[in-house]
């Protein structure tokens, strides 16, 4: 790739028209007034070049010695920085004089902006550099760009995020990622024009894309070769799809190598723990990352600090949570992450241990929901619901201990509290498919209770569940002593076997804890059974008889929609 020595970049313009970014050019505007080095974070391509560009055009009558910006992307040696800031600046090569000398005499006694992009390669040398021009000048003030702070002291740090995904109802006026979207496919096909006909498709693509202005922009211009559906079509390769704009700037000729720029600038480590981030879907917790992502090639090292390294460098985002922070990749950065997995043979190894995590969480959310932490566990699942999603798949496709069904169980606080009760449906039957030899899991409540669809199928499920053992009622525990069958079931006591109760698990699955010597829940007060034999007073049954020694008390359903045994 030729590299052009004479482009210089001291008076920039804007080759294609800027669209939306108010609330960011408003952000800048206050910073550079409150502190004199502003730095815009970011990932690569999402826009903080032309944000720093046209925030430098807006405050220019603010600064009457003048704006200067300087390009450093194509620069390696930092021995050179001096040499290339002066150069963008205008000064003439005097060989008697240093140019470090010629900035500091220039910037002495001037009220100027001078705008450095792309500094996260040079950081180090950026941080020296800023700081001997800063105390040298009174009125001179920096805003740099960089996919990580150059951290110097009073530096005023601000996140450019990629543009807002439209709502369904959206259209360009209200939404930056579909305007941009628009324009760039008017100027790549003239014939383009945003429709009904189209919305969706055109929403879908700018949320699949993850509101990146340069992979907008790409997309757009592939329109010139292909409709809009096959673009949306081809997305999961997108690295090969978004590729083949020329610009001055080599690391943003494709998707692919602006990734890969960012990848570069990472250490053996990072780029390791950035790896396996990628099993995550949706976002996750700090603890989280320390159990799936430690080990290996990490061992001694500390995630905590190898995470906020990514979320320095823009490859991690940090995001408000429940009760904690949480950290996501955007889907382009985690799909090139996962990418590298793959390459180095381990996905299915951080897939399993995904799971692993992912399990533990739900059984324990099962355990503990009816306790004075429901409102927090309700939050803490539906925010990794997601990451559910895919460990459940994982569990389906590598059938092992149970995993799947013990997942599906563990959430049957989620299921019902969120009304989610069809996928719930849906998650059984594929654990059942999975994993089909009947265990004690299989007549666990969710599998048989009323997530499990209608009476008809419960009873099949019952059934089954029967011929593995000891028969267990879904909303009682193992011993039930049962009144006359005109009436109900009028107790329940906990015997020697693993609880079944969805409200409260009195003895874990190894049987550590103690059971309880009351269950905490009584049979529905509305529920009637359907008796096959005559009203008669049932004796008691102990915990431990099969199912065929109460042969009197046959599957019926009750008037909540649940089935009973």
């Amino acid at each position: 790739m030729t590299q052009w020595k004479w482009a210089r970049a001291g008076s920039r313009n804007e080759t294609t028209g800027f669209i939306g970014r108010a609330a960011e050019l408003e952000a800048v505007r206050r910073a550079v007034t409150e502190a004199r080095v502003v730095t815009l974070t970011g990932l690569g391509g999402v826009g903080k070049t032309r944000v720093a560009v046209r925030a430098a055009h807006q405050l220019a009558v603010d600064f009457p010695d003048g704006v200067s910006v300087a390009e450093l992307s194509g620069l390696r040696d930092a021995e050179f920085l001096p040499n290339t800031v002066a150069s963008a600046v205008g000064l003439p090569e005097i060989a008697s004089t240093e140019p470090m000398d010629q900035l500091i005499d220039h910037f002495s006694d001037k009220h100027a902006l001078l705008v450095l992009d792309t500094c996260e390669h040079l950081v180090e040398a950026m941080a020296m550099f800023v700081d001997i021009l800063l105390s040298h000048s009174s009125g001179l003030v920096f805003l740099l760009t960089s996919r990580q702070p150059v951290a110097l002291p009073g530096e005023f740090v601000l996140p450019i995020r990629p543009m807002p995904s439209p709502e369904a109802d959206a259209d360009e006026q209200d939404n930056d990622a579909l305007a941009l979207f628009v324009a760039r496919a008017r100027a790549a096909l003239p014939s383009f024009s945003f429709t009904e006909e189209n919305r969706s498709e055109v929403i879908a693509l700018c949320r699949r894309l993850d509101g990146i202005p340069l992979a907008i922009e790409l997309a757009a211009v592939r329109l010139r070769t292909m409709p809009l559906e096959q673009i949306l079509g081809r997305l999961d390769d997108r690295f090969r799809l978004l590729a083949g704009v020329r610009t001055a700037q080599a690391r943003h000729h494709t998707l692919r190598t602006t990734i890969e720029w960012s990848h570069s600038l990472c250490s053996e480590a990072e780029r390791e723990l950035w790896a396996r981030l990628s099993v995550f879907a949706g976002g996750f917790t700090l603890a989280a990352a320390e159990e799936v992502g430690s080990g290996g090639e990490l061992v001694g090292r500390d995630v905590l600090d190898l995470l906020g390294a990514l979320v320095d460098k823009s490859v991690v985002q940090r995001v408000e949570g429940v009760v904690e922070y949480r950290y996501r990749l955007l889907d382009t950065i985690r799909e090139y992450g996962a990418e590298q997995l793959e390459q180095s043979g381990r996905t299915e190894e951080y897939a399993r241990r995904h799971q692993d995590f992912f399990l533990r969480m739900a059984e324990r959310a099962g355990g503990e929901w009816l306790g004075d932490q429901q409102g927090e566990w309700g939050g803490r699942l539906a925010a990794d619901f997601d990451n559910f999603r895919v460990a459940m798949d994982f569990a389906v496709a590598h059938p092992a201990d149970e995993a799947a069904l013990r997942l599906v169980n563990g959430l049957w606080g989620l299921w019902l509290g969120r009304s989610r009760l069809t996928e719930a449906r849906r998650w059984i039957e594929k654990a059942l498919a999975a994993e089909p030899e009947p265990t004690v899991e299989h007549g666990s409540p969710c599998t048989t209770g009323p997530t499990s669809g209608s009476s008809r199928r419960t009873g099949r499920r019952g059934r089954r569940c029967g011929a593995a053992g000891p028969w267990r009622s879904p909303w009682t525990t193992t011993s039930c002593v049962p009144g006359p069958c005109t009436s109900r079931p009028t107790r329940c006591s906990c015997g020697a076997g693993t609880s079944s109760a969805p409200w409260r698990r009195t003895r874990s699955r190894d049987g550590s804890s103690g059971p309880r010597a009351i269950c905490s829940r009584w049979w529905p007060a509305t529920s009637t059974p359907r008796c096959s034999t005559p009203p008669t007073a049932a004796p008691p049954r102990p915990c431990g008889t099969p199912r065929s020694a109460c042969a009197n008390w046959n599957t019926f359903p009750v008037s909540d929609g649940r089935a009973t045994t």
